[in-house]
Protein backbone atom coordinates (compact mmCIF):
# COMPACT_ATOMS: atom_id res chain seq x y z
CA UNK A 1 0.00 0.00 0.00
CA UNK A 2 1.23 3.50 -0.82
CA UNK A 3 0.06 6.45 1.27
CA UNK A 4 0.66 10.04 0.18
CA UNK A 5 -0.06 12.94 2.54
CA UNK A 6 0.26 16.64 1.85
CA UNK A 7 -0.02 18.98 4.83
CA UNK A 8 -0.14 22.77 4.58
CA UNK A 9 1.04 24.58 7.72
CA UNK A 10 1.16 28.36 8.27
CA UNK A 11 4.86 28.58 7.33
CA UNK A 12 5.61 25.42 5.35
CA UNK A 13 4.23 22.40 3.53
CA UNK A 14 5.09 18.75 4.04
CA UNK A 15 4.81 15.97 1.49
CA UNK A 16 5.01 12.46 2.99
CA UNK A 17 5.19 9.38 0.79
CA UNK A 18 4.97 6.05 2.60
CA UNK A 19 4.74 2.41 1.61
CA UNK A 20 4.48 -0.60 3.87
CA UNK A 21 7.00 -2.92 2.19
CA UNK A 22 10.28 -4.22 3.58
CA UNK A 23 11.98 -0.84 3.68
CA UNK A 24 15.26 0.33 2.19
CA UNK A 25 18.66 -1.25 2.87
CA UNK A 26 21.15 0.87 4.84
CA UNK A 27 23.33 1.12 1.72
CA UNK A 28 20.51 2.69 -0.33
CA UNK A 29 21.54 5.73 -2.40
CA UNK A 30 18.71 7.81 -3.89
CA UNK A 31 21.02 9.27 -6.53
CA UNK A 32 21.86 5.82 -7.91
CA UNK A 33 18.31 4.41 -8.06
CA UNK A 34 16.41 4.62 -11.35
CA UNK A 35 12.93 3.43 -10.40
CA UNK A 36 10.06 5.74 -11.35
CA UNK A 37 9.12 6.46 -7.74
CA UNK A 38 12.66 7.27 -6.66
CA UNK A 39 13.26 9.43 -9.72
CA UNK A 40 10.06 11.34 -8.90
CA UNK A 41 11.28 12.01 -5.35
CA UNK A 42 14.69 13.05 -6.68
CA UNK A 43 13.15 15.46 -9.22
CA UNK A 44 10.82 17.00 -6.63
CA UNK A 45 13.59 17.56 -4.11
CA UNK A 46 15.84 19.06 -6.78
CA UNK A 47 13.11 21.45 -7.99
CA UNK A 48 12.30 22.49 -4.41
CA UNK A 49 15.99 22.71 -3.44
CA UNK A 50 15.40 20.31 -0.53
CA UNK A 51 16.80 17.05 0.77
CA UNK A 52 14.36 14.19 1.39
CA UNK A 53 14.21 12.85 4.92
CA UNK A 54 13.69 9.14 5.41
CA UNK A 55 12.61 8.56 9.02
CA UNK A 56 13.61 5.15 10.37
CA UNK A 57 10.23 3.43 10.33
CA UNK A 58 8.83 0.17 9.00
CA UNK A 59 8.46 0.20 5.25
CA UNK A 60 9.77 3.17 3.32
CA UNK A 61 8.94 6.77 4.18
CA UNK A 62 10.14 9.96 2.54
CA UNK A 63 9.28 13.42 3.85
CA UNK A 64 9.92 16.62 1.93
CA UNK A 65 9.31 19.90 3.79
CA UNK A 66 9.45 23.21 1.97
CA UNK A 67 8.48 26.83 2.66
CA UNK A 68 4.94 27.85 1.92
CA UNK A 69 4.54 30.51 -0.74
CA UNK A 70 2.42 33.42 0.48
CA UNK A 71 0.58 35.54 -2.05
CA UNK A 72 -1.22 38.80 -1.58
Amino acid sequence: MIDIDFVINPCDCKLRIEENGTGLPESFDLTKNTSTGMETISILTTQLDREPKAPNEEGTVFEITFPRAVYG
